[in-house]
Protein backbone atom coordinates (compact mmCIF):
# COMPACT_ATOMS: atom_id res chain seq x y z
CA UNK A 1 0.00 0.00 0.00
CA UNK A 2 1.05 3.62 0.15
CA UNK A 3 2.72 4.80 3.34
CA UNK A 4 3.44 8.48 3.99
CA UNK A 5 3.77 9.43 0.34
CA UNK A 6 3.75 13.02 -0.91
CA UNK A 7 1.72 13.40 -4.11
CA UNK A 8 1.21 16.51 -6.24
CA UNK A 9 -1.41 17.62 -8.73
CA UNK A 10 1.00 18.86 -11.38
CA UNK A 11 1.27 22.25 -13.03
CA UNK A 12 -1.61 24.47 -14.15
CA UNK A 13 -4.01 23.07 -11.56
CA UNK A 14 -4.39 19.81 -13.46
CA UNK A 15 -5.46 16.56 -11.84
CA UNK A 16 -2.73 13.96 -11.52
CA UNK A 17 -3.64 10.25 -11.34
CA UNK A 18 -1.52 7.64 -9.57
CA UNK A 19 -2.00 3.85 -9.38
CA UNK A 20 -0.68 1.42 -6.77
CA UNK A 21 0.53 -2.04 -7.79
CA UNK A 22 -2.02 -4.86 -7.88
CA UNK A 23 -2.31 -6.87 -4.67
CA UNK A 24 -4.37 -9.88 -3.61
CA UNK A 25 -7.84 -9.30 -2.23
CA UNK A 26 -8.23 -11.15 1.07
CA UNK A 27 -12.03 -10.95 1.32
CA UNK A 28 -15.19 -10.10 -0.60
CA UNK A 29 -15.27 -6.53 0.70
CA UNK A 30 -13.20 -4.26 2.89
CA UNK A 31 -13.29 -1.10 4.95
CA UNK A 32 -10.67 1.18 3.39
CA UNK A 33 -9.14 4.19 5.16
CA UNK A 34 -7.17 7.06 3.69
CA UNK A 35 -5.21 9.04 6.26
CA UNK A 36 -4.31 12.58 5.17
CA UNK A 37 -1.28 13.71 7.17
CA UNK A 38 -0.74 17.13 5.60
CA UNK A 39 -2.27 19.08 2.73
CA UNK A 40 -1.38 22.29 0.88
CA UNK A 41 -3.73 23.52 -1.84
CA UNK A 42 -4.86 20.06 -2.96
CA UNK A 43 -7.63 17.53 -2.64
CA UNK A 44 -7.50 13.78 -3.12
CA UNK A 45 -9.97 11.10 -4.20
CA UNK A 46 -9.21 7.38 -3.95
CA UNK A 47 -10.96 4.59 -5.86
CA UNK A 48 -10.52 0.84 -5.32
CA UNK A 49 -10.35 -1.10 -8.60
CA UNK A 50 -10.68 -4.88 -8.93
CA UNK A 51 -10.07 -7.59 -11.54
CA UNK A 52 -9.21 -11.26 -11.90
CA UNK A 53 -5.65 -12.46 -12.49
CA UNK A 54 -6.41 -13.31 -16.11
CA UNK A 55 -7.88 -9.92 -17.06
CA UNK A 56 -6.04 -6.95 -18.51
CA UNK A 57 -5.67 -3.83 -16.36
CA UNK A 58 -8.31 -2.09 -18.49
CA UNK A 59 -10.96 -4.50 -17.13
CA UNK A 60 -10.76 -2.71 -13.77
CA UNK A 61 -12.47 0.44 -15.07
CA UNK A 62 -16.23 0.99 -14.93
CA UNK A 63 -19.08 1.15 -12.46
CA UNK A 64 -19.05 -2.59 -11.70
CA UNK A 65 -15.31 -2.71 -10.94
CA UNK A 66 -14.70 0.50 -8.98
CA UNK A 67 -15.55 1.70 -5.47
CA UNK A 68 -14.70 5.40 -5.03
CA UNK A 69 -14.67 7.45 -1.87
CA UNK A 70 -17.83 9.53 -1.44
CA UNK A 71 -15.95 12.61 -2.68
CA UNK A 72 -12.59 14.32 -2.79
CA UNK A 73 -11.13 15.32 0.59
CA UNK A 74 -8.85 18.22 1.45
CA UNK A 75 -8.68 17.97 5.23
CA UNK A 76 -6.22 16.27 7.57
CA UNK A 77 -7.66 13.17 9.22
CA UNK A 78 -9.04 9.68 8.59
CA UNK A 79 -11.42 9.17 5.65
CA UNK A 80 -13.04 5.66 5.55
CA UNK A 81 -15.18 4.04 2.86
CA UNK A 82 -16.41 0.54 1.90
CA UNK A 83 -15.14 -1.29 -1.17
CA UNK A 84 -16.85 -4.35 -2.60
CA UNK A 85 -20.20 -3.97 -0.87
CA UNK A 86 -22.84 -2.05 -2.81
CA UNK A 87 -22.69 -0.17 -6.10
CA UNK A 88 -24.49 3.11 -6.65
CA UNK A 89 -27.27 1.21 -8.48
CA UNK A 90 -27.87 -0.98 -5.41
CA UNK A 91 -26.39 -4.22 -6.78
CA UNK A 92 -23.63 -6.11 -5.00
CA UNK A 93 -20.71 -8.02 -6.42
CA UNK A 94 -17.71 -8.17 -4.14
CA UNK A 95 -14.04 -7.78 -4.85
CA UNK A 96 -12.36 -10.11 -7.31
CA UNK A 97 -8.90 -11.68 -6.96
CA UNK A 98 -6.82 -8.49 -7.25
CA UNK A 99 -7.23 -4.89 -6.13
CA UNK A 100 -5.35 -1.63 -6.62
CA UNK A 101 -5.89 1.98 -5.66
CA UNK A 102 -6.42 4.80 -8.14
CA UNK A 103 -5.45 8.09 -6.48
CA UNK A 104 -6.46 11.39 -8.05
CA UNK A 105 -4.88 14.60 -6.72
CA UNK A 106 -6.31 17.97 -7.77
CA UNK A 107 -5.61 21.60 -6.99
CA UNK A 108 -7.89 23.64 -4.72
CA UNK A 109 -6.15 26.97 -5.27
CA UNK A 110 -5.39 27.07 -9.01
CA UNK A 111 -1.71 26.27 -8.54
CA UNK A 112 0.52 23.37 -7.65
CA UNK A 113 -0.89 21.47 -4.67
CA UNK A 114 0.67 18.79 -2.47
CA UNK A 115 -0.80 16.15 -0.20
CA UNK A 116 0.92 13.79 2.24
CA UNK A 117 -1.20 10.70 2.77
CA UNK A 118 -1.20 7.00 3.40
CA UNK A 119 -3.62 4.15 2.87
CA UNK A 120 -4.08 2.09 6.00
CA UNK A 121 -4.36 -1.70 5.87
CA UNK A 122 -7.90 -2.70 4.83
CA UNK A 123 -10.21 -4.40 7.29
CA UNK A 124 -11.22 -7.45 5.18
CA UNK A 125 -14.71 -8.97 5.45
CA UNK A 126 -16.65 -11.76 3.78
CA UNK A 127 -20.28 -11.61 2.64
Amino acid sequence: MIIGTILNCGDNASTQTYYTPWTNAVGNWAKMVLEVLNVAGADVKVTVQTKTEEEADSAAFGSTREWPMSGAVSTVGLHPWDAGKTFTDGTTAGLLQLIRFKIEVGSTNGALGLINCRLLNPSWQTH
